[in-house]
C-alpha cells in the first residue's frame, strides 16, 4: 500500500510539473511578438515600397513574406507570384527567379532513395550571396543547398554537385569547380586560383569567398554572433523512491523542493542566429529527502523508522539545443545535456524509535553514495523579450547510488528563470 502511495505521489508531481511547463510555454506563445524590421519589396509591376518585413531568419528560402508600410498597420502577405524580390535592410536580399533544381540527395543516408523527378523547374525566391555589375551568386535552400550563378538578368544556372555510392565507397562529383572557370576564363592560368578551386567545397562560405577573390572585390564584414552569458535561479523538484531488501525501501518519502542557482553560456551557430546551440552550464542546489514509517517490530512493540538524506550538489553540464522557433527576441528550444554531479552528503542517517520506551538508535552513513556521478537530462525552454528565459529539465538516467542490494531512484525536475546578458 505504501509503495502504491509513493507511485501515486510521484505521478501527481510529474503531472504538476508537466502542467507548469505547458502553461509557461503556452503563455510565451500567446504573448510572442512578430519581428518586423526595416525592409523593402518590389512588386511584379516594378513598384518598390519601403516598410517593414517580418524577418524570420529563414533556414529555408521562404515562399511567402509578411510586409507592412508602417508598424501600426496590419501586415499583408506576399508570395513569389506577387513580388520581383524583397530585401531585409542590412541582412538579406531575395530575388524571384525561374530555376532548375537538382533533386538528387547528397546525404549519405538518403542516397539509396532515388527521386521520381531528378530535375525540377520552379519559380522561387533565391537569396543573393554576391552581386556586382558582371556576375551574381545565389542560393536556394530546401532539403539541400542549391547554388546558382547569374551572368544575365534572367539566367540562373545551378552549380552542379553530387554524391554517389559504389561498393560501400562514397564519391563526390565537383563539376561546379570547372563551371566556375567558364565564368572567369581569365583565371585559368592563375595558379593561386586553380589551387583554391581544387579544395573548394560546395558550401556557402567557400563559394562566396571564391567570388570575392575572383572578382577582386573587398569582402563585406560579416555579422559576428557573440556567445550569450546567462544566469538565474529556479526550483528543483525531486520525488524520491528506494526499492530493494532494506528497511528504508518501505518508507513514505516527501518530495524534495529546493532552490537552484545556475549560470552558463550559449555558443551559437553562425547561420540562422543560433538554430543549433552548444550550452555549457554550472548549477548548485541541495536535495533534502526524508521518509518515515510506523511499523510493528518482530519483538512485539511499535517503532518509527526514519531516514534522512541531505546533499549539496554542484554540477557542470554540456548540452546541445535546437531552436525550432528562432527569432532574435523569442526562441523556443529543446535538447539534451550530459551532467557531471559533484555531491557531498550532509546527512545520511537512519533512526529507529521504540514508541513504547522512547529509546532511539541511529545508524550513520549506513547507505553509501557516489560523490561524483553522471546523469543525462532532457531539456526545453523559451526566450522572450530577448533577455528573459524560462526552461525545464528532467533527469532521464543516472543515480548517485551504485549499491547492489537496493535501488535508489531520485527523479529530478528543474524549473529555471534566467536573465541573458
Amino acid at each position: 500500500m505504501i509503495l502504491v502511495n509513493l507511485r501515486h505521489k510521484s505521478l501527481t508531481t510529474m503531472k504538476r510539473f508537466a502542467f507548469s511547463c505547458t502553461f509557461l510555454f503556452c503563455s510565451l506563445l500567446l504573448f510572442a511578438q512578430s519581428n518586423f524590421i526595416p525592409g523593402s519589396i518590389t512588386k511584379s509591376a516594378g513598384e518598390s515600397i519601403n516598410g517593414f518585413i517580418d524577418y524570420k531568419e529563414w533556414s529555408k528560402n521562404p515562399s511567402t513574406i509578411s510586409f507592412k508600410k508602417s508598424l501600426d498597420e496590419a501586415a499583408t502577405a506576399y508570395s513569389v507570384d506577387d513580388l520581383l524580390g524583397f530585401e531585409v535592410t542590412g541582412k538579406e536580399k531575395y530575388l524571384r527567379a525561374r530555376i532548375k533544381k537538382d533533386m538528387m540527395p547528397v546525404k549519405i543516408s538518403e542516397l539509396k532513395v532515388v527521386p521520381s523527378v531528378k530535375l525540377e523547374t520552379v519559380t522561387a525566391f533565391v537569396r543573393e550571396l554576391f552581386r556586382n555589375d558582371r556576375i551574381g551568386l545565389y542560393i536556394y535552400r530546401d532539403f539541400k543547398d542549391h547554388f546558382y550563378v547569374s551572368a544575365t538578368k534572367d539566367e540562373f544556372v545551378e552549380l552542379v554537385y553530387g554524391v554517389s555510392e559504389s561498393d560501400g565507397d562514397i564519391f563526390e562529383s565537383n563539376i561546379f569547380r570547372d563551371q566556375l572557370l567558364t565564368y572567369f576564363p581569365e583565371l585559368r592560368s592563375d595558379a593561386k586560383v586553380t589551387r583554391k578551386l581544387e579544395g573548394l567545397k560546395y558550401k556557402e562560405a567557400d563559394l562566396v569567398g571564391f567570388f570575392y577573390t575572383a572578382t577582386n572585390t573587398k569582402a563585406k564584414k560579416t555579422e559576428k554572433i557573440k556567445p550569450v552569458i546567462f544566469a538565474g535561479t529556479g526550483v528543483v523538484i525531486s520525488p524520491f523512491e528506494i526499492t530493494g531488501d532494506h528497511d528504508v525501501a518501505a518508507l513514505d518519502y516527501k518530495t524534495s523542493v529546493t532552490p537552484v542557482l545556475y549560470a552558463g553560456v550559449d555558443i551559437m551557430t553562425k547561420r540562422n542566429h543560433g538554430a543549433f546551440v552548444i550550452r555549457p552550464q554550472a548549477s548548485y542546489f541541495n536535495l533534502n529527502y526524508e521518509g518515515s514509517q510506523i511499523r510493528n517490530h518482530p519483538a512485539g512493540y511499535q517503532e518509527e523508522v526514519k531516514y534522512v538524506l541531505k546533499s549539496s550538489n554542484f554540477n557542470i553540464s554540456l548540452g546541445g539545443l535546437y531552436n525550432f522557433w528562432n527569432k532574435p527576441k523569442q526562441k523556443v528550444y529543446a535538447g539534451a545535456e550530459v551532467v557531471v554531479n559533484f555531491s557531498s552528503y550532509k546527512e545520511n542517517e537512519i533512526t529507529r524509535q521504540n514508541l513504547s520506551t522512547g529509546s532511539i538508535t541511529t545508524d550513520w552513513h549506513l547507505l553509501q553514495y557516489e560523490k561524483t556521478w553522471l546523469t543525462v537530462n532532457a531539456m526545453a525552454g523559451a526566450v522572450f523579450m530577448k533577455h528573459f528565459e524560462v526552461s525545464a529539465t528532467v533527469k532521464l538516467t543516472g543515480s548517485m547510488s551504485t549499491m547492489q542490494t537496493i535501488n535508489v531512484k531520485p527523479t529530478i525536475y528543474v524549473l529555471r528563470l534566467g536573465y541573458r546578458f
